[in-house]
């Protein structure tokens, strides 16, 4: 996060995050921090990342953020991967329970 925050201070206009994106980034951490204290990428696994998606909504969170926060999970882990700082490839076979409800009421009204 420190290495997209200082890109963003730097050269706003070459970063590859956006300040929003950064922003959403920071938050699934949050959460994940909030679940777990300690976290490694090697702790990954389809268990871990079930249990954390059920702490979201037991929050109280909708379905709608919590689909999107897994997919966040999901993006951050595969720029975690090429830039070298993730080996563990346990996130990608993960297959949410909920969906994006907004979605398919969407598609049903077209």
């Amino acid at each position: 996060m420190n290495e997209r925050e200082n890109e963003l201070k730097t050269s706003p206009a070459t970063a590859l995050w956006t300040k929003g994106t950064l922003t959403k980034h920071k938050t699934m951490l949050r959460h994940l921090s909030e679940f777990k204290t300690t976290l490694y990428f090697e702790d990954v696994n389809d268990d871990l990342l079930a249990r954390f998606e059920l702490s979201l909504i037991n929050k109280g969170l909708s379905n709608n953020y919590c689909y999107k926060s897994m997919k966040d999970i999901k993006t951050f882990f595969n720029w975690a991967t090429k830039r070298g700082y993730n080996k563990n490839m346990a996130y990608q076979s993960y297959s949410q329970r909920f969906r994006d409800e907004t979605k398919r009421v969407f598609n049903n009204k077209c």
